[in-house]
């Protein structure tokens, strides 16, 4: 039967550091479905198609080939209620990665404007993560030494070295953005207030934490 881990043999301090940045943003990303219902599959269909070719003559126009990804186009069959007639819906998810954000107001104002988008979420992200993650690292560690610092001195002790270390995950705390549908289904991730402008570029927050033991003599 296993037993509850014993204390070190020697004086210790157990503490955390916590460091945070706000970072500007350098790509995003646009996700949403295309989703078109009509009575006939045939004109369903072409309004998919219709609005995959404006998405694409706005990527070429933006100098983004390689920008729009898309899924397959699926079919359901939607039964028919209160003497309307049955529905074929048509839905595609789409895929908008932007690399240059000087485009950004110029590619996601066409796209909200465009009928048929649902659920569309807004995600910014950096390409220099590793960058902030050490800064931020080194940042928590010193806050992390200078509290147990603190501490040891308020008993009359000092600290030496670390005896044990750990690095907690890079944390991005920015909500994503994303629009309220008129059926009232949620995103798959946790919006900001409607209201959001959703061409504004949204500043992220990042943060960091570690656990730190320190011996103390």
């Amino acid at each position: 039967m296993g037993t509850a881990a014993e204390f070190p043999d020697y004086h210790f301090v157990h503490t955390s550091g916590e460091a945070f940045m706000y970072v500007a943003p350098d790509n995003s990303e646009i996700v949403f479905d295309l989703r078109a219902t009509d009575a006939s599959a045939e004109q369903a269909f072409s309004r998919i198609n219709g609005r995959i070719a404006e998405l694409q003559a706005l990527m070429a126009a933006q100098s983004l080939p390689d920008a729009l990804s898309l899924g397959d186009v699926k079919r359901e069959q939607l039964a028919a209620k209160d003497g309307s007639p049955e529905l074929v819906q048509m839905k595609c998810s789409v895929r908008i990665k932007v690399d240059d954000l000087s485009k950004w107001k110029a590619v996601i104002a066409p796209v909200l404007n465009m009928p048929d988008v649902d659920k569309l979420s807004v995600f910014f992200d950096t390409t220099k993560r590793e960058d902030i993650d050490n800064q931020l690292l080194e940042e928590a560690s010193k806050s992390a030494r200078k509290r147990a610092d603190v501490i040891a001195r308020s008993f009359g002790r000092q600290i030496t070295t670390a005896s044990a270390i750990t690095d907690g995950q890079l944390r991005n705390l920015t909500l994503s953005i994303g629009l309220v549908t008129s059926n009232g289904a949620t995103n798959r991730v946790r919006r900001m207030e409607p209201a959001a402008d959703l061409t504004d570029i949204t500043v992220m927050k990042f943060a960091k934490s570690v656990d730190v033991v320190f011996r103390t003599k």
